[in-house]
C-alpha cells in the first residue's frame, strides 16, 4: 500500500498497557490502511473492512475516542484509543467514508447501500430509501432534521414518526458516512 498511494494521515494513537502487541501508528492512504504495532506492520485494503466503529464521538468533551477496526474475515476487531483532538478521528473516518459512498457521491445517494448504525434496529440506505430491518421504509423526502443528542449519539426528525432515529457512533459502520449521507438527504429536503 505504502508503494502506490501517497500517505493522507498518520495517527499515533494513546499507548496503553506494557503488553501485548498494541498499536503504535495508523498511517491512511486513499485505498486503505497499515497498522503498525510492536511485533510488525499489517496492510488492510478498505474493502477488507466491514467497518470502523468510533465510541465517545458523539459525546461533548470526550477523554478519548476508541475506535475498534472491524475486518470481513477477523473474529477481533483492531482495537485503539484516540486522543479528543477530533482531527486524528475525523482523518480515519473520512476516508473509509470516501471510499465507501464513492467518487460520484452526493449524486449516487439513490443507488447506495449502506448500514446507517441506528439504535435499536438495524436501518439501511437501500435503493433510495431508508429500510428497516422489520420491513419500515422511510421515503428520503421525510427526513427533516439531524442533530447531535445528550447521551453520545445523533438524532434524525423523521415526518410521520413519534420518535427520532438514534444514530451511534458505536454501532454506524461509519459514522462520518451515515452523517454525510443524512446531511445530503436534509440538503435536498430544504
Amino acid at each position: 500500500m505504502a508503494d502506490s498511494e501517497t500517505l493522507l494521515f498518520s495517527i499515533k494513537p494513546i499507548k496503553i498497557g506494557l503488553f501485548g502487541n498494541p498499536v503504535t501508528t495508523v498511517d491512511i492512504y486513499s485505498n486503505g490502511l497499515t497498522i503498525e504495532r510492536k511485533n510488525g506492520v499489517e496492510e488492510y485494503a478498505f474493502a477488507d473492512i466491514e467497518k470502523i466503529t468510533a465510541d465517545g464521538y458523539a459525546d461533548k468533551k470526550p477523554r478519548f475516542i476508541f475506535i475498534s477496526i472491524h475486518l470481513k474475515n477477523a473474529k477481533k476487531p483492531i482495537e485503539f484509543k484516540l486522543h479528543r483532538d477530533m482531527e486524528d478521528t475525523n482523518a480515519l473516518l473520512d476516508s473509509y467514508s470516501n471510499f465507501l459512498l464513492g467518487d460520484d457521491f452526493p449524486n449516487n445517494l439513490d443507488a447506495l447501500d449502506l448500514e446507517l448504525g441506528v439504535l435499536g434496529s438495524c436501518y439501511r440506505l437501500q435503493g433510495g430509501k431508508i429500510v428497516s430491518e422489520y420491513g419500515t421504509i422511510i421515503p428520503l423526502s421525510n427526513v427533516v432534521s439531524l442533530s447531535k443528542g445528550r447521551n453520545g449519539f445523533y438524532k434524525v426528525k423523521v415526518k410521520g414518526m413519534k420518535h427520532p432515529l438514534g444514530i451511534s457512533p458505536r454501532e454506524a459502520p461509519n459514522i462520518a458516512a451515515s452523517l454525510a449521507v443524512l446531511n445530503e438527504i436534509i440538503s435536498r429536503n430544504e
